[in-house]
């Protein structure tokens, strides 16, 4: 799968992308929400992990305005924040959260999209 990271902090950005990618995904990084618009506009992606507190632009703003876009791709909301609602961030168009703890799940709920696909 061809992934979209937002995250801000380049060793979280660069493990997730390492094992992403340990795992046959191509994987992209920017720092936040509004870079990770500009990137939609310039490619297509399969799917977008993003952080949730980001400079210029969070990640639940990110993603209520890529939907608004019309992007259809998965959005997978990584966490470090313990606070965040789990039914807003659906309800703006998150399709999962996941904590950073929980990196391990978050990749085999990836590459378990891949299979269902």
């Amino acid at each position: 799968m061809k992934i979209l990271i937002l995250e801000d902090n380049y060793e979280i950005a660069e493990l997730t992308m390492r094992l992403l990618g340990d795992h046959g995904h191509t994987c992209f990084h920017v720092l936040n929400g509004a870079a990770g618009l500009e990137e939609l506009e310039r490619s297509d992606f399969d799917l977008i992990v993003s952080d949730v507190c980001m400079p210029v632009m969070d990640g639940l703003s990110f993603a209520v305005t890529a939907r608004k876009t019309g992007l259809k791709a998965p959005i997978l909301l990584f966490t470090g924040e313990p606070y965040v609602d789990q039914q807003k961030a659906i309800d703006g168009g998150i399709t999962a959260v996941f904590e950073k703890c929980d990196l391990g799940l978050m990749v085999k709920t990836i590459n378990d999209m891949q299979v269902s696909q």
